[in-house]
């Protein structure tokens, strides 16, 4: 079974704020896509619902055939994970 992620009608919101409305993608293994958008268009909103951070309002991950549940945990599993950008230099250490 090839590795796969289909993102379907996902929605996530922030009180009143909806960041993601009925958001769709599909990618399959060793295919590489990106997301642009403008600040505050949703790419980070996305890919932490998809990581699990976030729980999903509405819609369905699916990952390698499986529902993904919105968990970072279960995230890990499934070998879906993300990194965090770090806007300053490590004091301890050289370069």
């Amino acid at each position: 079974m090839t590795a796969s992620i289909e993102v379907r009608d996902l929605v996530k919101r922030f009180g009143g704020l909806t960041a993601l409305n009925g958001v769709s993608l599909s990618a399959q293994q060793g295919e590489v896509l990106g997301v642009i958008g403008v600040n505050g268009a949703g790419k980070t909103t996305l890919m932490n619902c998809i990581c699990g951070i976030y729980r999903l309002d509405n819609g369905r991950i699916m990952i390698g055939g499986q529902l993904h549940r919105s968990h970072a945990t279960r995230g890990r599993q499934t070998g879906v994970g993300r990194t965090f950008q770090i806007p300053r230099v490590f004091r301890r250490m050289s370069c």
